[in-house]
């Protein structure tokens, strides 16, 4: 039998990848060239310091869109963090639950705790357990290292209230997509290094690990255009909250030492720009702790908040949910 902790890669070599029936339907339905060129603009005015034009796409990914009716659904908020969402069973029967601090991605600089609320409330419902996401702060206003900083702040703060949100805090695991992959990972690190209480386990969906040199990866620019995260726009979210050389070295992960870091897994989609970077990045960790690695054939980025991707999105709950269990 294979080993669970493993790679788990596409066969078919760059040249021979295509988009999904979903992932192409997400693409022709969903991926609008207007839109992406304005928030290429609203980025680049942003990071000269005119934020008008990206408030108007970060408000509309304020907006509840789910029936989270079936989940208990809770906002908090304390003195040294932005607003948290808590979901939790509405059962209250049973204490010590698995709990997840979910980050959202979003480049560092759009999105928020709506914008992941379908996972958060189906993993509630189908493994059991409490889910804290947080608002953190958003770049250009707010470069690295702040988004890490709140990420550490809002695990310490579940940490210290597990007790009242009946979980099992050595059974915290710390997990996101995209961008919110990054902060996992990169505060797994930063708890390691602060011989801080360890989280359970990382989950990362389609995570950037290389902020230096993404550009210079096949994939980036294979699938840099008409896949969904643009190139031109990975970019300009890099630039946004990393500009200078010292965040740039601080916030890249395949830089750091991976050692004594809890098991890990790592989602990706055959047709994503970041690919070649979270699969290097995964060779490098598997040699140091329990890791697995699965790849989604056709699939792009965003499968884990986008609505029309559903069989990519199945598979990623099923991923998740088998791994916690593991763990």
């Amino acid at each position: 039998m294979q080993s669970y902790y493993t790679f788990n890669g596409v066969g078919r070599p760059y040249t021979m990848a295509r988009p999904s029936d979903e992932a192409a339907e997400f693409l022709k339905n969903s991926y609008s060239a207007d839109f992406l060129n304005f928030q290429k603009r609203a980025l680049e005015k942003a990071i000269a310091g005119d934020s008008a034009d990206l408030e108007q796409v970060r408000s509309k990914r304020r907006i509840s869109e789910y029936d989270l009716s079936s989940v208990r659904l809770d906002e908090v908020f304390s003195k040294d963090l932005n607003r948290m969402r808590i979901y939790r069973p509405k059962s209250g029967a049973k204490t010590q639950r698995r709990a997840v601090l979910y980050l959202h991605g979003g480049g560092w600089a759009i999105n928020s705790p709506e914008t992941c609320e379908r996972f958060c409330r189906d993993i509630v419902l189908r493994e059991d357990l409490v889910v804290v996401a947080p608002d953190y702060r958003l770049a250009p206003e707010n470069k690295y290292p702040a988004s890490c900083i709140d990420a550490k702040r809002a695990y310490g703060w579940m940490l210290e209230n597990g007790g009242r949100l009946g979980i099992d805090v050595e059974k915290i695991f710390l997990a996101g997509d995209s961008s919110g992959g990054h902060l996992a990972f990169h505060l797994a690190i930063d708890l390691r290094d602060d011989a801080a209480p360890m989280p359970a386990g990382v989950i990362a969906f389609y995570p950037p690990t290389d902020l230096i040199s993404t550009r210079e990866r096949k994939t980036f620019n294979i699938f840099g255009e008409g896949y969904s995260l643009n190139g031109e726009l990975m970019e300009l979210f890099i630039k946004a909250y990393a500009p200078d050389e010292k965040s740039l070295e601080g916030a890249s992960l395949l830089n750091k030492n991976l050692s004594g870091l809890p098991p890990s897994l790592i989602v990706m989609g055959e047709c994503d720009i970041l690919r070649d970077e979270a699969q290097e990045f995964y060779a490098k960790l598997s040699n140091l702790s329990k890791s697995r690695y699965v790849c989604f054939e056709g699939a792009v980025h965003a499968f884990i908040t986008q609505k029309s991707m559903d069989g990519a999105y199945e598979r990623a709950l099923c991923e998740f949910g088998e791994f916690i269990r593991r763990n």
